[in-house]
C-alpha cells in the first residue's frame, strides 16, 4: 500500500468521521431550534384566542343576551341564552 493510498484512506476517515460529527450536532441544534418555534407559535395563538374570548365577552355576549331576552319561544316560554 503506498503512501497516496494511506493518505486518501486517511482522509477519508477524517471526512467521514466529520460528516458525522456535523449532522449529529446539526440535529441537535436544528430540533432545538424546531422546539422554540412551535413554543412561539403557540404562544401566538394562546394570545390571539385569549383576545377572541375577551372579545366576545366583553361586546358579543352582552348583545346575544339583550336579544335573547326580547325573543319567546314559539310555546310561550321565554328563551335564555343560559
Amino acid at each position: 500500500m503506498g503512501l497516496r493510498t494511506k493518505l486518501n484512506l486517511l482522509l477519508l476517515i477524517v471526512g467521514a468521521l466529520g460528516a458525522v460529527l456535523f449532522a449529529t450536532v446539526s440535529t441537535r441544534y436544528l430540533n432545538i431550534l424546531a422546539e422554540d418555534e412551535v413554543e412561539q407559535k403557540a404562544r401566538i395563538m394562546m394570545a390571539s384566542a385569549a383576545g377572541v374570548r375577551k372579545y366576545t365577552s366583553d361586546e358579543v355576549a352582552p348583545i346575544l343576551e339583550e336579544r335573547m331576552d326580547s325573543i319567546s319561544s314559539p310555546g310561550g316560554l321565554r328563551l335564555r341564552g343560559r
